[in-house]
């Protein structure tokens, strides 16, 4: 599996993530009506 590292001011790719109430959903499906933030959390435990 190749990546693209993506960079300030680039579109986002556009990929399958989980929301929080466990449903697969694609960003386009998102960012086609509104803007979009995606925050990325790490857990230390």
């Amino acid at each position: 599996m190749t990546s693209k590292k993506v960079k300030a001011g680039d579109f986002a790719p556009n990929i399958q993530v989980v929301n929080a109430d466990g449903e697969t959903i694609e960003l386009s499906s998102l960012w086609s009506d509104k803007p979009v933030v995606l925050a990325f959390l790490r857990h230390f435990g």
